[in-house]
């Protein structure tokens, strides 16, 4: 019997987490949130699947709720002094998986093999060592967890101030806060 567990967010990597510690990697499967994805300085920013493969591989932060434990932040100041964009912060780390996952993506590998590439090359902080890639030079996964779409599939949200129109989720919480008085769906009439 296989476990599939629909996950995004926070709390779902940390149902994922307790989820992995009763199973074995073969019994349990993940279907991960896309719809926060989004594109940033070049690279291909899946914040759900990202945070689901930080807390399985014991890297997550646990005091940010995301990204990397004990980040460093050189590349993000560096960009800051020349100008760049900032408003959403990847730590040195971080971009090591962006960067592996732009390489991946501009060969032709779906998200969904880029993810197990991603599952399977994560170093881990826990006792035993991570699985071997498979011959080939290809990576492998423990546990399975393909993102919700093989293609971009992005959430929006129609706000009333701030940016006028349909901003990405990720990019209008980030820029303007989630006080932004928001407004569902245009209505037809």
């Amino acid at each position: 019997m296989t476990v599939l567990a629909l996950t995004g967010g926070v709390g779902g990597a940390k149902l994922a987490l307790g989820l992995a510690k009763l199973l074995q990697p073969e019994e349990l499967a993940f279907v991960v949130n896309t719809g926060d994805d989004f594109e940033h300085l070049g690279l291909h920013i899946s914040p759900d699947v990202d945070t689901l493969v930080y807390t399985l591989a014991g890297l997550a932060n646990p005091a940010a709720s995301w990204g990397r434990d004990n980040e460093t932040w050189r590349c993000m100041e560096t960009l800051e002094q020349l100008g760049g964009e900032t408003w959403f912060r990847l730590g040195d780390r971080d971009l090591g998986l962006h960067l592996h996952r732009r390489s991946l993506l501009q060969q032709g590998l779906s998200l969904t093999a880029t993810t197990a590439c991603s599952v399977g090359a994560t170093p881990r902080r826990a006792a035993s060592p991570p699985p071997a890639a498979p011959p080939g030079g290809s990576c492998g996964s423990r546990t399975a967890a393909p993102p919700r779409a093989r293609r971009p599939l992005r959430a929006g949200v129609h706000v009333l101030r701030g940016f006028g129109g349909c901003a990405p989720e990720k990019t209008r919480r980030v820029l303007r806060g989630v006080h932004d008085a928001m407004a569902g769906e245009p209505s037809a009439s």
